[in-house]
């Protein structure tokens, strides 16, 4: 896209549409929340051994 208008592409797509639509998902989810929502979801993995 260019200055409100479409071109298409020249060149064979790197990935799949659904690839594309799989890592946009993963990166929505890790925008929503709070920076400690984040945190707490995923533990970190030295937790309890350092």
């Amino acid at each position: 896209m260019h200055k409100g208008e479409v071109f298409k592409g020249q060149r064979q797509p790197i990935i799949s549409v659904a690839q594309w639509e799989a890592g946009d998902a993963i990166i929505v989810h890790r925008k929503r929340g709070t920076t400690r929502d984040r945190y707490n979801e995923i533990p970190a993995l030295l937790a309890g051994f350092l």
